[in-house]
């Protein structure tokens, strides 16, 4: 079709369609339902000359979809509800329109009840994630002092066997394989303090995924048939890893087929998560680098242990020392440190003929209401807070899309996401909260990195007192090298963002260098001025400059932070100043907040499956789906 006849469509349609009459749905989202509309058509081969009128019908249809379930389950009460349920009526509404355009099938009468089983599912996660989840409501808490083990709460303990810490992921006992459903409910049963969930946000999504099974017409056949799975099946653990964070972590996709062999080149996603010394120089090379990797690979109902003996990151392959069987383009990896049986977990299960969600990579424009995805902070939060910070990104549940125009500011304003420790917010009011973070760490380096640079302008690498100022310096030797500790004895200052800008006061840090190295530092301590002492937040310092003398070397201007950047698989510089000593922040045009998985730029998706295969829909009848 002309794409000059396509946007004529577009245009009428989402003005003059049978859309509801109202603000739910906007503009924007109406333009993109038609064009899935449309390219529907298409792919089904019906004819130019028809395609107006029957993406028409097909709008009234849906509407008709919609009006008949909008209300489904909503209450009527105080004014405060009302307001609740009109907000949740915007959510209904997109997710009802959502997922009928990117699966127009939906719109046969035959396939309604399938279609309930899947919009109930989004929706429900929603619900979860915006009414249980927020600590106020004591249902769920991120670990903290005095309760660090994750773990579920104490009614939901009598159906679940151990903690994350202690047994890496939580497993139906007894009497939860025997009571499955009860056992998932009572996860969202009310306690106080360390009596309630204690989880990070990766769990909770498990945990919300899980839950939304619930909604099938026969939740108990449901649930007892995915138990019958095994042990490791059905259960809580993270959304990308099998063994969690202590297991099998899911780190890529095959992007062409796998024949059998020894020594073959194969091409990756995200080759640079198959580097274990990410060297910035062998990054561009067109080589193989030697590594030796333990990974599994799985598709379906086939897996196999695989080692990966080299690695080229130019041309973004990997080279397997042997594979036995054949896989087709999407097969995935993960770094293998357990044997798993089974080696599915429900929510990364690959099986096409039993898995109940996928886990693909989208194209931004095709988000829908409900998906879960994983907004990221900027890579130097990590950096800083390489073990142990729990803001590197947030498991969140889209659950409002106002623009579809990516390139447009309104994108960034109307996209609503909900996480574990962040309310329902927009995607730019997320970031927001997050880079406050990243900006409390690059104040901390600017403060530190001042004093230091004046320091040893002023007195080198020689010991100094003064009534501001004391300075120890020792020397010592790691990994057989020697270095210098600048021990600091001052009070210095930075501004804590999180906190609304609050100038707080610190009394020591120190500053390890590499003797004979005046190009590097880090911070090596900010807590004491004991060297030692080694800090899990440390962060290195290094001369960006484009000359080094002994005057530019002491200009704070000239000093920035190195990074790498796990998500688009490069090496980063951040100035900690600009225009002499002013201070460097970042906003959230330094952010990609919502890329996972992909180094295009497209987005990593969780999300219910749809299939529409026979033999699939026979089996979700049989378990009671629907």
């Amino acid at each position: 079709m002309d794409e000059q006849l396509k946007q004529n469509i577009i245009d009428d349609l989402s003005k003059n369609g049978e859309f509801v009459s109202d603000k739910r749905y906007s503009v924007e989202n109406r333009k993109w339902f038609i064009k899935k509309i449309i390219e529907y058509l298409l792919s089904i081969n019906r004819p130019e000359s028809v395609i107006h009128q029957e993406a028409k019908n097909s709008i009234k249809i849906a509407t008709d979809i919609l009006k008949l379930r909008l209300k489904k389950g909503f209450k009527t009460g105080s004014l405060k509800e009302k307001w609740s349920i009109y907000s949740d009526i915007i959510t209904r509404t997109q997710v009802i329109y959502d997922t009928i355009a990117m699966h127009p099938d939906f719109l046969s009468p035959q396939n309604h009840g399938y279609l309930d089983f899947i919009i109930e599912r989004r929706f429900r996660t929603i619900k979860r994630m915006i009414y249980y989840v927020p600590e106020d409501r004591n249902i769920f808490a991120y670990p903290y002092e005095g309760c660090l083990e994750e773990k579920v709460n104490k009614d939901a303990a009598a159906f679940w066997n151990g903690s994350i810490s202690s047994t890496t992921a939580i497993l139906l006992n007894n009497a939860g394989k025997a009571d499955p459903v009860k056992a998932i409910e009572s996860i969202f049963y009310r306690n106080r303090n360390c009596d309630r969930n204690i989880f990070y946000c990766g769990h909770v999504a498990t945990i919300l995924h899980m839950d939304s099974l619930l909604e099938a017409r026969n939740k108990g056949d449901l649930i007892k048939k995915l138990v019958s799975e095994g042990e490791q099946f059905l259960k809580i653990d993270h959304p990308t890893e099998h063994f969690g964070e202590h297991g099998n972590t899911f780190i890529s996709v095959t992007l062409e087929p796998v024949v059998p062999g020894s020594n073959p080149d194969l091409k990756v996603s995200r080759i640079w998560m198959f580097f274990t010394d990410k060297n910035e120089n062998n990054m561009n090379n067109d080589n193989f680098y030697p590594e030796n990797i333990k990974c599994l690979i799985i598709q379906g109902y086939i897996s196999e242990e695989i080692k990966i003996t080299a690695v080229n990151p130019n041309q973004k392959k990997i080279r397997i020392e042997k594979i036995s069987n054949e896989y087709t383009k999407g097969a995935k990896i993960y770094l293998y440190n357990k044997i798993v049986s089974p080696p599915f977990h429900f929510i990364s299960d690959t099986r096409s003929d039993k898995s109940l969600f996928e886990q693909v990579t989208v194209k931004l424009e095709d988000i829908q209401v409900g998906d879960h995805i994983y907004v990221t902070n900027h890579p130097l939060y990590y950096y800083f807070y390489p073990r142990r910070g729990v803001w590197g990104g947030e498991h969140s549940f889209i659950t409002e899309i106002g623009s579809r125009d990516i390139k447009d500011s309104l994108f960034k304003t109307s996209l609503k996401v909900a996480g574990h420790g962040l309310d329902n917010n927009t995607i730019l009011g997320m970031s927001d909260v997050m880079l406050n973070h990243v900006n409390t760490v690059l104040s901390i380096l600017q403060s530190t990195t001042q004093i230091h640079l004046k320091n040893i302008k002023e007195h080198g690498t020689n010991n100094s007192r003064s009534a501001e100022l004391s300075v120890t310096v020792k020397q010592g030797n790691e990994n057989n090298k020697t270095y210098l500790y600048f021990e600091y004895e001052t009070k210095w200052r930075y501004y804590d963002e999180v906190e609304g800008g609050t100038l707080i006061t610190k009394n020591d840090f120190v500053i390890r260098q590499e003797i004979n190295n005046d190009r590097q530092f880090n911070l090596y301590n900010m807590h004491t001025k004991d060297s030692k002492i080694l800090s899990e937040d440390q962060a290195e310092i290094f001369f960006i400059g484009s000359t080094f003398n002994n005057i530019t070397q002491y200009e704070a201007v000239n000093w920035g932070v190195k990074f790498f950047d796990d998500i688009v698989g490069k090496y980063g510089i951040q100035p900690l100043f600009e225009d002499g000593e002013i201070r460097k922040s970042l906003t959230t045009d330094d952010l990609n907040p919502l890329t996972k998985f992909d180094e295009t730029g497209d987005v990593f998706v969780t999300r219910p499956k749809v299939n529409f295969d026979a033999n699939y829909q026979t089996y979700l009848k049989s378990i009671g789906a629907y």
